[in-house]
């Protein structure tokens, strides 16, 4: 009785968090003017520093590394964005995710070296998986507000290298790389409020598959003076 009572706590908690994700996902974006001033640590590769891209937005073609291979659907970590999620879980565990067991379309683990919830979206006229989203909390991952603007960096470089043939949009912490078969969406934000309540920096990095997304669009990238 004791350690099914430790399991309901622990499953609580679970499910505490990913409801901390989903409903506080999308209120105040973190203005690029914030970020630029918390500079992030300095890449040891190429003994620079960079930030997160100001106002103006810029797009463009990436033109280094590898051409990622095309196939009839995104991947995510190598894994086809399609199917059920029945079918998609398996492969994720194999990739060390733990599935929750409340929720059994959100899974935790390590993404791009940091600790991560992982949510896997269903497409309600498809039936098909047609979107992956990490989500990084500094609440979580313990970082910093500047350890999460150089992640957020990091992400964004690693992105544009690898995906060469995407076309490459980015504004006031928004990235966009959209493809043929869907998008790639990467944008950083904070919550103006105390740790107890959700509050500090978050990351979201979505992948849409366009095959089996009905009512596929790409995100608009707005600056915030757009909304006056």
């Amino acid at each position: 009785m004791y350690n099914m009572g430790n399991q309901i706590r622990n499953d609580m908690k679970r499910l505490t968090l990913f409801l901390t994700f989903v409903l506080l996902g999308s209120i105040i974006q973190i203005k690029s003017q914030d970020i630029v001033v918390r500079k992030a640590p300095t890449d040891k590769k190429s003994n620079t520093t960079k930030v997160v891209s100001s106002g103006k937005k810029v797009v463009g073609t990436a033109k280094s590394g590898t051409t990622v291979k095309s196939g009839s659907h995104m991947l995510f970590m190598g894994i086809p964005i399609d199917g059920t999620l029945e079918e998609i879980a398996p492969k994720l565990i194999e990739k060390d995710f733990r599935q929750e067991r409340l929720m059994p379309n959100s899974f935790s683990g390590m993404f791009y070296e940091t600790l991560s919830s992982i949510n896997v979206s269903t497409d309600k006229t498809t039936e098909k998986i047609n979107s992956v989203e990490v989500r990084y909390y500094t609440g979580v991952n313990g970082l910093s507000e500047g350890q999460m603007v150089s992640l957020y960096n990091r992400i964004v470089r690693g992105l544009k290298k690898k995906y060469t043939n995407a076309k490459f949009s980015q504004l006031d912490g928004h990235t966009l790389l959209s493809m043929s078969l869907g998008y790639i969406y990467c944008e950083i934000y904070n919550m103006n409020l105390s740790r107890n309540f959700g509050g500090g920096t978050y990351i979201k990095l979505r992948y849409v598959d366009k095959k089996n997304t009905s009512d596929y669009s790409l995100p608009r990238l707005n600056k915030a003076d757009d909304d006056l």
